[in-house]
């Protein structure tokens, strides 16, 4: 009777843990618009729980790609901006209690993702002086200041990256620099075609390769638990398994969505961008719920990333 009353709370312990963490969940995404003929970036986020939105704060877009992303558990907004050479692209904190802002980095030239974890921020930059011209992954320690290299190919250009914030792993497509080059350049020669792309699942301890696709261009990923999703086209979504083979994955038949971005995937949603609107998608009623929309000409919806307090 002991070990059945030990099993059952368990069981409720898990559950418990299990809906903390979904309810933790939310959407950071930036919205930029010109004023006054300066170019400003609004930071928002959406409680995925209450689809409340709210707006948290606009900081200055100087930066080649408008990015930001709110911590709501350190109440700090972590944001790209030209460092003092006007040349390269940093990651700035603003410290919304403060009101005070701190330059993070020095050593890209380029950045088009940041995702703040628990006491580190996951950075897709292209660094300084570079061998190739391409998109890698690195991870800034908040407490020590110091930036990771999580490389494991510097030739491989990560043309899309998502996050999965309840087990803290990272889902990219990426392509071959070099191969890309190569390709443009022989353009005149014979009409250009996508080359070889692959799909990673990693963290700042390993990889794995979960797909290489030749012919296939990748346009989208998400990432939850052991469900990697991908998409060619903005439209064909695909799923495959962490523990099965590559030519494993299944084509996912959902009807009555296209999409610009994808956020976020769970066992009963989607959450995409399309056309200054994010829609939560209800994957078996196959029905589209907007949850902000911008009717505004003059704004955009630049990047969303979907985080946890």
């Amino acid at each position: 009777m002991k070990k059945i009353k030990y099993i059952i709370s368990i069981l409720i312990l898990f559950l418990v843990s299990c809906e903390s963490k979904t309810e933790s969940l939310y959407i950071s995404f930036t919205l930029t618009k010109e004023e006054n003929n300066e170019l400003i970036s609004e930071v928002y986020y959406i409680d995925l729980q209450t689809e409340e939105v709210k707006k948290i704060v606009e900081v200055p877009y100087t930066s080649q790609y408008p990015l930001t992303a709110y911590s709501k558990r350190e109440n700090v907004v972590y944001y790209t901006a030209k460092d003092e050479t006007g040349n390269a692209d940093q990651v700035y904190k603003y410290d919304l209690e403060k009101q005070e802002i701190t330059q993070l980095t020095d050593s890209f030239f380029a950045i088009n993702y940041i995702i703040p974890t628990d006491t580190k921020i996951f950075i897709g930059g292209i660094p300084l002086n570079a061998n190739h011209f391409s998109v890698r992954p690195f991870v800034y320690d908040i407490d020590t200041k110091r930036l990771k290299d999580l490389t494991w190919d510097e030739d491989l250009n990560f043309s899309f990256i998502n996050y999965d914030p309840v087990n803290n792993d990272y889902i990219a497509s990426a392509y071959s620099s070099t191969d890309e080059k190569l390709r443009i350049s022989n353009q005149d020669i014979k009409p250009y075609e996508p080359g070889t792309n692959y799909l990673y699942r990693f963290n700042e301890s390993n990889h794995k390769q979960l797909l290489k696709s030749d012919g296939i261009e990748i346009d989208a990923v998400a990432i939850n638990g052991d469900n990697n999703y991908f998409s060619n086209q903005r439209t064909f979504l695909h799923r495959i398994k962490s523990s099965k083979s590559e030519k494993d994955y299944e084509n996912l038949d959902w009807d009555n969505w296209s999409y610009e971005a994808l956020i976020y995937v769970d066992d009963k949603y989607a959450y995409f961008i399309n056309d200054r609107t994010i829609f939560k998608y209800d994957i078996d009623s196959k029905e589209n719920k907007v949850i902000f929309e911008d009717n505004k000409d003059e704004r955009k919806i630049n990047n969303a990333i979907i985080l946890s307090e």
